[in-house]
């Protein structure tokens, strides 16, 4: 299971400002000054730009049950390879490049549908390695942990470190962060 980004900067800056907060009373301001800092960094939107793949057509919506049985349809828009994020603090490590899957999610059924989408995303390459997706979303916008209404969709990006050189070949896309219904798209 994935942690969000934010949660996660969150609970380490709520962290270290408890640490430096018993060294005194210099260091309790330095802790909130810190603190502060975590908070708008992992708020603040990345800029990103992605190249796209080849343009290729992934199909049309595909329907997929969520674990409460209702109906939701997610659609593969296009594939950034490479992608490039704008922000410094979120690049790839050296010998590995990302990849991005732009979907469209729709709530089709009657209840909200509550997910965070690249928990149950992954990418296969040609020797049938898989790779998840990364638990922060460095090509904006991301997903993070959404709530969709019924009737109503988002868009968002979908980011994975890869190798260099992997070839991928399939996007896989899981419900319900990898515990409801499957969907996979041949990658160009």
């Amino acid at each position: 299971m994935r942690i969000h980004p934010v949660a996660l900067l969150a609970a380490l800056a709520a962290s270290a400002a408890l640490a430096l907060a018993g060294c005194g009373s210099d260091s309790t301001d330095a802790a909130a000054d810190a603190s502060t800092a975590a908070v708008a960094a992992s708020t603040a939107p990345a800029q990103s730009t992605a190249t796209t793949a080849e343009a290729a057509d992934f199909g049309p919506p595909v329907e997929l049950k969520a674990l409460n049985k209702e109906p939701i349809e997610v659609t593969l828009l296009q594939i950034a390879d490479p992608a490039t994020s704008d922000n410094p603090s979120l690049q790839p490590e050296a010998g590995k490049r990302y990849l991005a899957a732009e979907l469209r999610i729709d709530n089709t059924g009657a209840q909200p549908y509550d997910d965070t989408p690249a928990n149950g995303a992954a990418v296969i390459d040609t020797s049938d390695a898989e790779w998840d997706a990364s638990i922060f979303d460095p090509i904006e916008p991301g997903f993070g942990s959404l709530t969709i209404a019924p009737g109503d969709g988002r868009t968002g990006w979908i980011t994975f470190e890869v190798p260099e050189g992997a070839v991928l070949r399939t996007l896989q896309f899981v419900t319900d962060s990898g515990f409801g219904s499957e969907t996979e798209w041949a990658l160009p």
